[in-house]
């Protein structure tokens, strides 16, 4: 009976691991629908839903902007009560960006961090959600700086210098003292597949294990036979971890 339950209960943590990504993708889905209900009737109802779908899909600095709003516009004193405490309990939390010119500034500079004009923000401490971000710096007579970065830590300074060159001039980057920027993974990848590659090393040497042991020690041959299936599984979700596994390390 043991090897039949440590099938079962190895089963129900795989069973569970797909419950929450999937819940976690549908978080996301749930996000993006409240955005579009919000836009079209915008109300503080719909601004708290979408506060609170931020926060747990943690997206703090989207979230701690919309119970500020709510703090401030809210008719309700009740809510607005609620809204000003949560964006207080989120305030320690914030991942922050800054942002900073490496040289003489251009009067015409544009600068977009995920498509938004941000030129104000330049030289100021200011709140990012987690993530993997885009920025853009363009000026008439300089090439474009483009950085693609992740923030990744909860509460920490972030800060970027652009530096723009003129066409046909290399410089060598500025060293900062402070916690660098997270580069994104090459080719897209990400810490999910590095997770699921885990699990399933893991997995599958639960199952070869298991299967060794009953196979050796099995008495009828239907025993035998599971344990041979066990080792065969075993093998197949470990070859499949190492897989996920390869290039995101």
């Amino acid at each position: 009976m043991g090897y039949p339950r440590a099938v079962y209960a190895v089963g129900q943590v795989i069973a569970a691991a797909l419950v929450v990504g999937t819940v976690t993708s549908a978080r996301a889905d749930t996000c993006e629908s409240l955005e579009e209900a919000h836009e079209a009737a915008p109300s503080p109802a719909s601004l708290t839903q979408l506060a609170e779908c931020y926060e747990a899909n943690g997206k703090l600095a989207s979230a701690w902007t919309a119970y500020r709003e709510l703090a401030g516009r809210d008719p309700d004193p009740t809510r607005r009560q609620d809204a000003l405490a949560r964006a207080q309990a989120l305030g320690e939390r914030l991942p922050r960006l800054l942002m900073r010119i490496a040289g003489p500034r251009p009067d015409d500079l544009v600068v977009k961090l995920n498509g938004l004009d941000v030129t104000a923000l330049i030289d100021v401490d200011t709140p990012i959600d987690l993530g993997t971000h885009d920025l853009l710096a363009r000026a008439e007579g300089f090439q474009d700086f483009t950085r693609q970065f992740l923030i990744s830590r909860e509460g920490a300074i972030a800060e970027l210098d652009i530096a723009l060159v003129r066409p046909g001039v290399t410089t060598v980057a500025p060293v900062s003292t402070a916690p660098p920027l997270d580069p994104v993974s090459p080719g897209g990848k990400t810490n999910r597949r590095a997770k699921w590659g885990v699990a399933c090393v893991v997995t599958g040497v639960a199952f070869l294990g298991s299967g060794v042991y009953f196979a050796i020690t099995a008495d009828k041959d239907v025993n035998r036979g599971i344990g041979i299936a066990g080792i065969g599984t075993g093998a197949v979700l470990g070859g499949a971890g190492v897989y996920l596994l390869k290039g995101t390390f």
